[in-house]
């Protein structure tokens, strides 16, 4: 694979005579590009990379949010100031970040895209960035004037932005979305016994749980791929039996630990699937986490079930790593020989329409070894003031639309703010 850049791409310091060269060598380093053999400038706009075996995917990976161009003093400062001080080829450059706060951007005097009128590029002399984790903090900051924009994922947020006419809210269309779903730890009993997770599943009913999710506007997932993924399948409703699940759970005493992120729409969920589940014969203890807590509980295998949302719509291949025996970042433990030849072989096919059947074999192996209980397709929003213009109309460096509003992910070279 070859990757051309353009000719006048610098990487900016933050200082106007602090100029690097490019590199992409921090890929090397990292699980995901396990695959990469070696990478090789061959000229100042061409970049060869190759992998050891076939690896039609690699694109996908490539053009991820996480897939940044970072200068070699960066990488060579060590790991604290490497993570802390990013150096970068983006239309923002780092001015202050404080951890849990704030991260606060400047212009990139030397970003390389201009306008479809060669206008420089971005339009906005500054940026910040608040983390705010609760949903209705981040209300009130827009309302209150605190913040311009924000990220929501519920339906009550969605409604409340679009009965606003101080506000505007884009949201994610259908096709590619990620999902929201029980994660399992197969690593620990009791969930080790797919039996166990499948009459879990038979006492969860969907169609209550969605009524506190969204008001039933969430669209059912019966697997982790939506509508315009390679290895969808339109496979059925997942059952929901009471009473074939009691059965099963009658004198077992089953005790399981669900974690779940602090958010109000999501405690009501919880408590419900406490609920239900509590009525077949389990006990379940909950655990309300912040999000950074409820990734570090994921990574600790310290859980029985966490109510999470993962597997953006991207290449299928892109699962690997969170399925995979072989991978710290299988976060279910999941360990099935089947779903392990299935994403080695989808990862070197090269002939399109083996690959299709590939990941439609591997959806139908996640639903027959009970890995993971789907629920919804989850939706991300941005809702922000009517001043803000341009967060929706990006475009690609040759004029022709961009991607869109995808996983919560907004380009903003283009976005401009009306004056005040």
């Amino acid at each position: 694979t070859s990757a051309t850049v353009a000719r006048s791409l610098k990487l900016y310091f933050g200082k106007p005579d602090m100029v690097a060269e490019t590199g992409i060598q921090a890929l090397l380093s990292s699980v995901i590009y396990q695959n990469i053999d070696r990478v090789e400038a061959t000229d100042e706009q061409t970049v060869v990379i190759s992998t050891k075996e076939p690896w039609p995917a690699l694109p996908s990976f490539l053009s991820g949010v996480a897939t940044g161009i970072m200068a070699e003093a960066q990488m060579a400062s060590g790991p604290e100031q490497c993570a802390r001080q990013p150096i970068g080829t983006g239309p923002f450059a780092f001015k202050e970040w404080k951890i849990g706060e704030k991260m606060s951007l400047t212009k990139n005097p030397y970003y390389w895209r201009t306008s479809a009128t060669g206008e420089a590029l971005p339009y906005l002399d500054s940026l910040t960035f608040r983390m705010m984790e609760n949903g209705s903090a981040r209300l009130d900051a827009l309302e209150g004037g605190t913040i311009d924009a924000g990220h929501w994922t519920t339906q009550t947020a969605f409604d409340l932005l679009a009965a606003d006419d101080r506000f505007r809210l884009i949201q994610e269309r259908p096709g590619r979305q990620e999902v929201t779903y029980g994660l399992i730890n197969e690593g620990r009993e009791p969930m080790s016994d797919p039996e166990v997770r499948r009459h879990l599943s038979l006492a969860t009913n969907r169609k209550t749980i969605n009524e506190i999710y969204s008001s039933s506007v969430a669209r059912v997932a019966n697997g982790p791929f939506d509508t315009e993924v390679l290895g969808y399948l339109d496979l059925p409703d997942r059952p929901y039996d009471k009473a074939r699940a009691a059965e099963f759970f009658e004198d077992k005493n089953i005790t399981v630990s669900m974690a779940y992120s602090a958010e109000p729409t999501i405690q009501a969920v919880a408590n419900e699937v406490k609920r239900q589940l509590g009525e077949v014969g389990v006990t379940v203890n909950l655990n309300e986490l912040d999000q950074a807590a409820l990734v570090d509980r994921a990574l600790s295998g310290n859980f029985d079930m966490l109510i999470f949302r993962n597997h953006a719509g991207n290449d299928p291949d892109t699962q690997y790593i969170w399925w995979h025996s072989g991978y710290p970042t299988n976060f279910g433990k999941i360990n099935d020989p089947k779903v392990d030849a299935l994403l080695e072989a989808g990862r070197v096919e090269i002939d399109p329409a083996k690959r299709k059947a590939i990941y439609e074999d591997l959806n139908r192996a996640m639903s027959e070894g009970a890995h993971n209980s789907w629920n919804f397709y989850a939706d991300w929003g941005l809702g922000f003031v009517k001043e803000l213009h341009g967060l929706d109309s990006a475009t690609m460096p040759d004029g022709s639309p961009g991607p869109g509003f995808n996983w919560g992910i907004t380009r903003l070279e283009e976005a401009w703010r009306e004056p005040t």
